[in-house]
């Protein structure tokens, strides 16, 4: 599972929450998720943020979903903005679901683990 987010303390909370069942990789941003990918990485998960310096998550999932390699990788949208306009646009754009952060970590872990039920 790869998680992608530039918030250190995100990033820690999620591993800490999944990795007693998961191998969680943890990464900072989209440019260096895609490098991981592209050394022949292959997640079961992403976990991405929305908003994150010069790719954003949106981009993100746009090129994921783009991919023949990575359509079929589900992905976790975090994001701090409430908007519903973002939420709908994540699902549109393929994304499993959306978290609002600050986020209820058992309902991600819930639904990471009906992802791989």
């Amino acid at each position: 599972m790869l998680v992608v987010d530039d918030d250190a303390s995100i990033r820690l909370l999620l591993g800490k929450i999944l990795s007693p069942k998961f191998q969680v990789v943890a990464l900072t941003d989209a440019v260096g998720a895609f490098s991981w990918m592209s050394e022949g990485n292959m997640p079961d998960l992403v976990i991405c943020d929305l908003n994150m310096p010069d790719f954003n998550g949106m981009e993100f999932l746009a090129n994921m979903k783009k991919s023949g390699l990575y359509r079929e990788v589900p992905v976790i949208m975090l994001s701090s903005f409430s908007q519903e306009e973002a939420a709908a646009k994540c699902l549109e754009q393929g994304a499993f679901a959306y978290f609002e952060k600050p986020f209820d970590p058992i309902a991600v872990r819930e639904t990471v683990e009906k992802i791989f039920a």
